[in-house]
């Protein structure tokens, strides 16, 4: 004959096991909590942009009818003005995009050209003229150009045209004044002013990234061509 036993409800023990496992769960957050919140943050790697000049060198104007002459299948043959040139080795990190990059000219504390270095691609010996993006020159002090492209100043010569990104042996072309007066009538506004090289960084060139937030934006350099120039 069977008798009817009352249950006697969950154990102690599995009481237990419960109540360890959430206190160890709640352990696990809280210690994680601690960490992330003590763990050190190291700062962004600064961008770098490694480059070298050369100076004392001459180039075709390319992109000024009036010095031009359009040669068979598009090509021209130009006259040549002083240049230097800003040769990039390479970056950190590699692969920057040109759209931002940022290349700068003040020309006696006013903007003379300003622009990304996507805008100021050109194809040595091209006649084609450039996008409606292209941008042009400013202001020389209180000397306003007549409206004319960027490549009558500067321009970036790539190793592979019509890449995307700055690649080892891109180069900005920057033309540089022949010693004497700076005006239109004998220069057709071409280059940088000679009084530009005493050494007073009257006109300063500078390189900027501005592709990341604000901890890896700013001056990459600032170019000192003022000994390169030859006069």
């Amino acid at each position: 004959m069977s008798r009817w036993r009352p249950s006697r409800g969950p154990s102690r023990r599995g009481i237990s096991g419960v109540i360890s496992t959430v206190l160890l769960v709640a352990i696990t957050i809280i210690l994680a909590t601690v960490l992330y919140a003590l763990q050190v943050r190291t700062p962004p790697v600064p961008t770098t942009i490694d480059y070298f000049l050369q100076g004392s060198l001459s180039y075709p104007v390319y992109g000024d009818p009036t010095d031009c002459v359009n040669g068979p299948g598009g090509t021209q043959t130009c006259e040549t003005m002083q240049a230097l040139f800003v040769v990039f080795t390479g970056s950190s990190p590699s692969g920057l995009l040109l759209t931002h990059l940022r290349f700068s000219l003040l020309c006696n504390s006013t903007v003379y050209l300003a622009s990304s270095f996507a805008n100021m691609e050109w194809i040595p010996g091209s006649s084609g003229s450039p996008g409606p993006q292209a941008p042009q020159l400013g202001h020389c002090g209180t000397y306003t150009p007549p409206s004319a492209a960027f490549n009558r100043l500067a321009f970036l010569d790539q190793i592979q045209p019509g890449a995307l990104t700055l690649n080892p042996g891109d180069k900005l072309v920057v033309f540089m004044n022949t010693p004497g007066s700076w005006t239109a009538v004998d220069d057709d506004y071409h280059g940088i002013p000679s009084w530009c090289f005493g050494g007073n960084s009257t006109c300063p060139l500078t390189i900027q990234y501005a592709g990341g937030g604000a901890s890896s934006s700013g001056i990459v350099s600032q170019v000192q061509y003022a000994p390169l120039y030859p006069g």
